[in-house]
């Protein structure tokens, strides 16, 4: 069980197939750990794959990303993932690879052929 105090139940993706840990500070400056997590595919009985992405602080329900298999549920999810941070950033909010440290960006999460983010 993962036991570090920032993470809420509303956030736990089981089955983890990647997690990074950013830091973020919202537009009105609060400042938290970010955990983004892509959960593991799985089989839908309509024939879809679909995976569990959760933003963490971003989005208090992890949300489901479906492709035709496994690989493109995948990579939906980490596409997914990558162009929501890019809204957020949008909105103010900013991305540090730790606290006080290296500003990270939407584009270093997944490479998104169809927009510059």
């Amino acid at each position: 069980m993962d036991t570090r105090p920032y993470l809420t139940k509303a956030y736990i993706v089981a089955n983890i197939a990647a997690e990074r840990i950013w830091h973020t500070i919202s537009p009105n400056g609060d400042s938290s750990p970010l955990i983004l997590r892509v959960g593991l595919p799985k089989p839908y009985p309509a024939g879809e794959w679909g995976c569990e992405v959760s933003l963490g602080v971003l989005e208090s329900t992890p949300t489901l990303i479906y492709g035709v298999d496994a690989w493109q549920a995948i990579e939906l999810s980490m596409l997914y993932t990558a162009r929501r941070v890019a809204d957020f950033a949008k909105e103010g909010w900013q991305f540090f690879w730790e606290l006080d440290g290296e500003a990270a960006r939407a584009s270093e999460l997944a490479h998104d052929p169809a927009a510059n983010i």
